[in-house]
């Protein structure tokens, strides 16, 4: 939910994502927490990665069999058509303000009822995530970029200025730090006796991990994450 006007309340739900949106996010007024931009997002492509490492072998769409004629919907040529334009012009205002009062097909409740489930009825009232939803959100994906590009500057104007390495020993550092994100730059800063003060290394390099903790630790507290 990135709205301030969603909540969720009345379901019988195992588990939520973001979590405890029953208790974050209730219908009933109270407190409720910012839970739009949801932090699980921003590691979404790591997610994917870990997924992908799961032993799963694609097969070649070239040799699967041809599947046979499928079933088609009866008397195409006759069956009225429904466009997907307007559909809520129907509904009366009240209708609108009140979704529950649409009816659903007999189909949807009865697989429904058969798995012992709830039908949720989505709320019309939207609005846009708030100033600290998108501030997050902004951190956890951009603070990571930019600490990698200050790291990888740094090293390289040490780099160039530094004349007690041989060309071998400057072309390996390079090599790691552009090709080793994150941990190739902050081993050349901390162990490749870079001229760099150690509190400006210590500043740029633990502070702005430390900086991402500890706004990582904040959205996860506040998205009700922990």
């Amino acid at each position: 939910p990135s709205a301030n006007g969603n909540c969720f309340d009345g379901n019988r739900a195992g588990s939520t994502v973001p979590p405890g949106l029953d208790r974050f996010y209730p219908c009933d007024g109270g407190f409720r927490l910012p839970l739009g931009s949801e932090t699980g997002s921003t590691m979404q492509l790591v997610g994917r990665f870990a997924h992908a490492e799961g032993g799963f072998e694609a097969g070649d769409y070239r040799d699967q069999p041809v599947p046979p004629d499928q079933p088609n919907m009866p008397a195409p040529e006759s069956a009225p058509a429904f466009p997907a334009v307007d559909v809520f012009d129907n509904y009366t205002e009240v209708n609108i303000r009140d979704l529950t009062s649409i009816p659903l097909p007999r189909e949807a409740f009865a697989i429904a009822e058969a798995r012992g489930l709830e039908l949720p009825v989505p709320t019309s009232d939207f609005a846009p995530p708030s100033f600290f939803q998108w501030l997050f959100s902004a951190y956890g994906y951009l603070l990571p970029v930019v600490l990698l590009a200050a790291w990888v500057t740094l090293s390289f104007v040490d780099l160039g200025r530094r004349d007690d390495l041989s060309q071998g020993a400057r072309a390996g550092w390079s090599a790691a730090v552009l090709l080793v994100p994150f941990v190739g730059p902050a081993a050349y800063l901390y162990f490749g006796r870079a001229g760099i003060d150690g509190f400006t290394r210590n500043v740029v390099v633990l502070g702005g991990v430390g900086a991402y903790i500890v706004i990582l630790a904040v959205a996860a507290f506040m998205g009700g994450v922990v």
